[in-house]
């Protein structure tokens, strides 16, 4: 009881409250940053994937 009474009251667990809000606030951005680098990593994909097949069509029709 006597060290639950400590614990409210420690700066250092206060810090960790904090930085526990600052992680999940970076990881949110983390998130949106990810998923935003996925969408442009498949539309890039996507066109290289259209150019290759485009160029192998292409180069089938020459033959």
């Amino acid at each position: 009881m006597l060290m639950d009474h400590r614990s409210l009251t420690d700066p250092k667990r206060k810090r960790t409250d904090l930085h526990k809000m600052t992680d999940e606030r970076e990881m949110e951005q983390l998130r949106v940053c990810r998923h935003q680098f996925h969408t442009q990593f498949v539309a890039q994909c996507r066109v290289t994937l259209v150019i290759c097949e485009t160029s192998v069509y292409r180069g089938k029709r020459s033959t």
